[in-house]
């Protein structure tokens, strides 16, 4: 008998609690072996965990605006999904914690689609902890936002510019069905919603710039995912009967490097569109075919 899932797998997917399977090994490989592998854990946006760290919060955005910069946050509660309670804020002033909350610096130097923000929400099947097995389903979707990118401010907390969750994205204003932006002219097996698949992220990439490398961000991607689960491996049990499916979300930067954004328990597996229905079926019966074969 199996179990598609682990009962400790909230260190992986509740976003508390990877920041702090991120944070340890972060610090191990900052002060272990001289400091020579910093910045190997390096791989979600500046984190904090609020109220705990409320005070590292403030010295961090005062240092940055001491310094010419006009830090932009998001803010996310540590248990919820689907968009619910994210907001975007710029003042120190904003960000409250009534419960607990992650907050992130924001990544203002996204790599666009034709003007907008996307992220990439990918599947990864991990069938053991102990030993470590994983597998990267290679299709997955891109997340488009609904409206063009211009940067976040005091006036541009926008969620439809900012957030790309397809749960928030869909109250964007388009029109049911409608593609928008740089998924217009896309084919029901290319876009749906606001998302597109990885072929049509990856070609519509390559046509905006030619030195756009796929393969670059796959080795991202790969590398993300391993230290990720390494960051967690400890903390959940070996279940030899048991299996999970996660939804990885990852953004892209301006220089093609990938980021941590969380990782999701549950990734739905509802088919909206045709797209929805292409990729996810076969996701599932590779899924079953791996544990099951």
């Amino acid at each position: 008998q199996k179990v598609n899932h682990y009962p400790h797998a909230k260190h992986l997917t509740r976003k508390d609690f990877l920041a702090r399977s991120i944070g340890r090994c972060r610090h191990l490989a900052a002060t272990g072996g001289g400091g020579k592998h910093a910045g190997f854990f390096d791989l979600c946006p500046e984190t904090y965990l609020l109220p705990a760290e409320y005070s590292a919060l403030v010295a961090a955005h005062v240092d940055k605006q001491k310094r010419g910069a006009k830090p932009t946050w998001i803010m996310k509660p540590v248990g919820l999904s689907r968009g619910r309670g994210i907001s975007v804020v710029s003042s120190i002033e904003d960000v409250t914690y009534a419960d607990p909350v992650v907050v992130q610096a924001y990544l203002d130097r996204p790599r666009l689609l034709g003007g907008h923000k996307f992220d990439l929400r990918l599947y990864v099947l991990v069938t053991s902890f102990a030993p470590l097995e994983a597998f990267l389903y290679r299709e997955g979707f891109a997340r488009v936002a609904t409206k063009p990118f211009s940067a976040p401010g005091d006036d541009n907390g926008d969620k439809f510019v900012h957030l790309t969750n397809a749960s928030i994205q869909k109250h964007g204003g388009q029109e049911k069905g409608e593609l928008y932006g740089p998924l217009a002219g896309a084919g029901p097996d290319e876009a749906g919603g606001t998302k597109c698949s990885l072929d049509f992220l990856w070609r519509r990439l390559r046509r905006e710039d030619p030195t756009f490398d796929e393969a670059r961000v796959w080795d991202g991607v790969r590398e993300l995912v391993l230290k990720s689960l390494v960051c967690v491996e400890d903390s959940i049990p070996h279940q030899p009967n048991s299996f999970e499916l996660f939804g990885y979300d990852v953004l892209i930067d301006a220089d093609s490097r990938c980021w941590l954004i969380e990782v999701n328990a549950s990734p739905s597996m509802a088919r909206e569109t045709s797209l929805d229905a292409d990729v996810k079926e076969r996701c599932i019966r590779d899924v079953i075919n791996l544990v099951d074969p």
